[in-house]
């Protein structure tokens, strides 16, 4: 991102490659921890099974 000063105004511009780019990692981060907590679910309820 980088910011000019026009008079009192700032104007910002940011890098939309950037941004898709962490965009990206992020949801690649967002599926490996929703696969792990449905991991540790289905052990969890194999576990409750295996007690009954």
């Amino acid at each position: 991102m980088s910011k000019q000063r026009v008079g009192r105004a700032q104007i910002a511009h940011v890098e939309m490659a950037a941004i898709r780019t962490v965009r990206s990692l992020l949801g690649e981060l967002e599926d490996l921890w929703r696969a792990r907590v449905a991991r540790i679910d289905d052990l969890l309820a194999d576990e409750e099974a295996a007690e009954r």
